[in-house]
């Protein structure tokens, strides 16, 4: 139990960690500071990566962070450059890690991971939903893959301003999560309303299981 509700707090605190970088990647953009932006989205990477990454690793993410610092030190010009350019890289790489996250699960001897959701969600009989919820992560998988080409795009010189293209794939995504509950309601509506809380709470509830099995 102890082990759990220590692995939510660290959940919550890097979740937290991240909203406020994400905040200030925001602000800073809004103020013209490029090359500021660049650093907190970075280090929006470095925080994403650090708990999957070995030491080695968490070295080299650092280094390469110390290295922007440098150059914005150094080269301010370049810098903003650089900065222009991790915004469209920071949230492709994003994307294309949630998609290996998905796809990797489809995997000959792995479990899907939506699959796996499932069998912490109350209200749903994971062997009646099996064969949607593979499918579900399939097509996730897909569409976040598709996301990040999308964010590569912005490296074009006649792409549109990055945080259109930022927030407005975020609100596709998060209609597109919505939706998709809707449609499940539809298809198993033996076992009710199927609402976007109680995904996220059993997304949880595994996610803290499967740390707790690594730690233990």
């Amino acid at each position: 139990m102890e082990a759990g509700r220590s692995s939510l707090r660290r959940v919550v605190l890097r979740f937290a960690a991240g909203l406020l970088l994400a905040v200030g990647v925001v602000a800073a953009r809004l103020n013209g500071a490029l090359a500021l932006a660049g650093v907190l989205a970075a280090a929006m990477v470095a925080l994403a990566l650090a708990p999957v990454l070995a030491a080695r690793g968490r070295i080299a993410l650092g280094a390469g962070l110390g290295c922007f610092l440098l150059i914005e030190w150094g080269w301010p010009d370049v810098a903003d450059d650089a900065a222009d350019a991790l915004f469209a890289i920071v949230p492709a790489a994003a994307c294309a890690l949630a998609a290996w996250h998905f796809g990797s699960t489809l995997r000959p001897g792995r479990e899907p991971l939506i699959v796996r959701y499932t069998r912490f969600d109350e209200t749903r009989d994971p062997a009646e939903v099996a064969s949607y919820a593979r499918g579900l992560t399939g097509f996730w998988a897909g569409l976040l893959a598709a996301s990040a080409v999308v964010h590569l795009l912005q490296l074009l010189p006649w792409a549109p301003d990055d945080g259109v293209m930022v927030f407005g794939s975020l609100g596709v995504l998060v209609v597109i999560f919505l939706a998709e509950h809707a449609v499940r309601s539809l298809r198993f509506r033996g076992s009710g309303i199927a609402w976007p809380t109680q995904t996220l709470r059993a997304m949880l509830r595994a996610e803290l299981a499967e740390r707790a099995r690594h730690a233990g």
